[in-house]
């Protein structure tokens, strides 16, 4: 292969200008390996009708990327520590800065740190619930104790339990959550 010299360059392209083309394809060409890598893995087979048997995970506008990825992910964790999931239901992690927007959509108080919507199968949670931040922890006081992934399955869980026993006591529901997350038999009594 012949030695390429800076005559073979395009006319007009400086180094700065080399550098900064240089530095944006190896950007992407670094991006498309992980992309590339993250696709061969081996995954597990997973069958149509299983997808169906599981809330879908969602993140709203302004979540995007790995952010996006890492919601959906704890959000799957959560519901996998529950004792049943809801067919065809999707939840949607909503990010901080539009958490009042769509709280006020659905006139549900901005302090509510999730809420269903049964008519269209949805669960909303604010994005803030999937954080570490000990202030959001304090905000919840006053709904759970429980901190982390255990404050997050518990949210899920009251929020199945007005969803499967079709009830806006909150009592009920936090009686339901229980019996979700312990893997009681009857969740609505």
């Amino acid at each position: 292969m012949p030695q390429l010299t800076r005559a073979d360059w395009p006319p007009n392209l400086d180094d700065p200008e080399a550098m900064k083309l240089v530095r944006g394809l190896g950007t992407i060409l670094a991006m498309a390996m992980l992309t590339a890598a993250g696709s061969t893995q081996d995954k597990p087979r997973v069958k149509q009708a299983d997808l169906r048997d599981e809330s879908i995970v969602l993140c709203g506008d302004g979540l995007t990327g790995s952010d996006c990825q890492m919601a959906r992910g704890l959000m799957r964790l959560a519901l996998k520590r529950l004792s049943t999931s809801i067919p065809d239901w999707r939840i949607v992690v909503v990010a901080q800065s539009r958490w009042n927007e769509v709280a006020a959509g659905f006139r549900v108080k901005p302090t509510t740190p999730a809420f269903s919507s049964p008519g269209i199968r949805t669960t909303y949670v604010e994005g803030n619930l999937l954080s570490q931040d000990a202030r959001i922890d304090e905000n919840l006081q006053r709904y759970t104790p429980l901190t982390g992934l255990n404050k997050l399955t518990w949210i899920i869980a009251h929020e199945y339990g007005h969803i499967l026993c079709e009830t806006s006591d909150e009592r009920k529901a936090n009686a339901a959550a229980g019996r979700l997350i312990y893997g009681r038999g009857e969740v609505c009594r």
